[in-house]
């Protein structure tokens, strides 16, 4: 049975009853807010989609986003360039890349200071680019946009094409600007794939403002480039397990200076997963030159997402491996009722590049798969669900994870965008991985995360948005809260904790106000959910407050009572009986209760929906 699309928007039935009434324009218990999803409409029409959200940039006071359409399962929809204009506001797309582009390969904006003859340019020009490839009649196109501020309008060009196409050739994965040491023009090197890397100079009557070369450099690669960084006035690209810088100058030569083969040589290195994964300059004192180049090593179907980092050491480098996110997830994790440790089998990590809040404090976003008895005791993503041979469960974690790495000595914590989850039915928002991180644009000291990872399952409207104050992100403990199952140890039966002073038939309501108290000669508000937290603190150390609590009147106030679905006489709720199916999943007239009693969908429309299937 089809349901009523216009009456949950975006929102499948599972998902209301985690987002329970949505868009509040408030962050939750742990200040997180889902800001962007999938599916959403958007204020300037249509809808908000996308699969993966790819990128996330800031640029001139406002949040700019890159769509993925990997996998989708509707119809063929162009990737998009979306844009937030205020930390709690909608956000709208801005444009399509192209009518036939699947994915936004590369978002980021450059500022040009020099023209190619490496004359200062009278004011720095600065440029937002989003990149894609494709194919156009057999021949193999690299494409970006450049969007003009004045009119928000956005100009395309073709920086590289040649006469065929070949799968997992070409790329446009990674750009930067880069001075020539040699030259002092402003150089814009952008990725093409296998052929080698593009290179690019201001142009003043170009649409784009930026013409590219016909000869490419830096190549032919054995696989296709992932990332680009720039250290000490000097530029390096990453392919599989190796490093090449340039040598500056009229006449460019790139050359190999690092290979991470030669110090982890298990196992072969597959293209699908990446290798070098988003490769960054991070400042670091204790290095020579005062920066290292920092990376996630993920070589294979085995990858633990290892956080490696090179410091400069002569013409080279010496290389560290600091932390891996398998064994810091799986400490945050936790060991299970029967003491075993999470059984975290693949981790991808640092999707595109490491984010630095301020020195010794950076962000690395990652996805993980669990294994066995793991995956059924934390929220998975039930459409990213296999078994092996031998019948064992395979998934992806649902809440997807970030490390925080801080301090001079690399201290790492994880931690999940939204706060974190207990209950392994804990599934939506579905998240999975966190693939794209920025700093708010907006001086309120946020951190935004994006992400989704089809990881070869047929996905729709899954792309996400969250983001966090400084206390969620990297502040030193997220809070306890009992009543969302913190205190719980994976493996044993679910349950909530703490005081439950609501009465039975009725759900806990924290954003309502319990009642008032004067400070300073005024009143204000006391919400449900610091009295909760109160209550909780006290009943800790005296175990019988929590049934005194309950017999409080105003604690009626925090109490919102549940839908009678049966409202005809003489029939009786039956809990399960099928209801419908949403997304091709079945679900039973309890589920249909439960998210109900969530407040994202109204009685009078539960009992319009399932009133005759689940009463008799």
């Amino acid at each position: 049975e089809k349901i009523d699309e216009a009456a949950t928007k975006w929102l499948t039935l599972y998902e209301v009853g985690v987002y329970g009434a949505p868009w509040s324009n408030k962050p939750n218990i742990y200040g997180w807010y889902h800001s962007y999803q999938g599916g959403n409409d958007s204020p300037g029409g249509g809808m908000l989609s996308g699969t993966e959200m790819v990128h996330l940039w800031p640029y001139k006071g406002k949040l700019f986003g890159g769509t993925g359409y990997w996998m989708h399962s509707g119809s063929f929809r162009p990737a998009e360039v979306t844009r937030l204009d205020s930390p709690l506001g909608s956000w709208i797309v801005e444009t399509q890349l192209s009518p036939y582009a699947g994915r936004a390969e590369t978002l980021k904006h450059v500022v040009f200071r020099t023209d190619r003859n490496g004359q200062k340019l009278p004011k720095p020009v600065s440029k937002l680019l989003a990149g894609y490839y494709m194919t156009m009649k057999g021949h193999a196109q690299c494409n970006y946009i450049a969007r003009n501020d004045h009119t928000a309008m956005w100009s395309h060009s073709t920086y590289y094409t040649v006469p065929f196409f070949k799968k997992n050739y070409f790329t446009a994965r990674a750009l930067a600007l880069k001075r020539d040491t040699v030259t002092g023009v402003d150089v814009l090197f952008y990725v093409t794939g296998m052929d080698g890397i593009a290179t690019g100079v201001y142009c003043d009557h170009c649409l784009t403002k930026v013409e590219f070369a016909k000869e490419v450099e830096g190549g032919p690669v054995e696989t296709r480039p992932l990332a680009l960084a720039v250290m000490d006035k000097r530029i390096y690209f990453t392919a599989l397990s190796y490093i090449k810088r340039r040598r500056d100058g009229k006449n460019p030569v790139w050359e190999k200076v690092f290979d991470m083969a030669e110090h982890d040589n298990k196992g072969t290195i597959d293209e699908a997963v990446g290798g070098m994964r988003g490769i960054t300059t991070i400042r670091n004192p204790a290095s020579p030159t005062g920066s290292s180049l920092f990376f996630c090593w993920a070589p294979n179907s085995q990858s633990a997402g290892c956080m490696v980092r090179l410091d400069p050491q002569g013409d080279g480098f010496k290389h560290e491996t600091e932390k891996c996110v398998r064994g810091v997830e799986s400490m945050t994790l936790g060991k299970n009722v029967k003491g075993f440790t999470p059984q975290v089998t693949f981790v991808i990590a640092d999707y595109n590049f490491v984010l630095e809040l301020k020195p010794y404090l950076h962000i690395i976003g990652f996805q993980v798969l669990l294994y066995a008895f793991s995956a059924d005791e934390f929220p998975t993503d039930m459409q990213q669900r296999a078994y092996t041979s031998g019948g064992k469960p395979i998934a992806y974690f649902a809440g997807a994870g970030f490390l925080v790495r801080s301090g001079k000595k690399h201290h790492y914590r994880a931690r999940e965008p939204g706060g974190p989850r207990f209950d392994p039915n804990f599934i939506y928002p579905k998240q999975t991985a966190v693939r794209s991180l920025a700093k708010s644009p907006f001086k309120d000291g946020r951190v935004f995360f994006g992400g989704y990872d089809c990881n070869h399952f047929s996905s729709m409207n899954t792309a996400w948005v969250q983001h966090g104050t400084w206390k969620a992100v990297w502040g030193r403990k997220v809070k306890c809260q009992p009543e969302l199952g913190c205190g719980h140890t994976p493996g044993e039966k679910y349950r909530k904790r703490g005081c439950y002073f609501w009465p039975e038939g009725a759900r806990f309501q924290p954003d309502l106000v319990y009642g008032w108290a004067k400070r300073k000669g005024k009143k204000k508000p006391i919400l449900c959910q610091a009295m909760l937290d109160y209550v909780n603190r006290v009943s800790k150390k005296n175990p019988k407050f929590c049934a005194k609590a309950r017999k409080w009147k105003k604690m009626k106030n925090c109490a919102v009572f549940q839908c009678n679905i049966c409202g005809m006489v003489g029939t009786s709720f039956r809990a399960t009986n099928m209801a419908g199916k949403s997304h091709g999943r079945a679900y039973d007239c309890k589920t249909a209760s439960d998210l109900v009693s969530s407040g994202g969908v109204s009685c009078d429309q539960a009992q319009k929906w399932w009133g005759k299937k689940c009463c008799s």
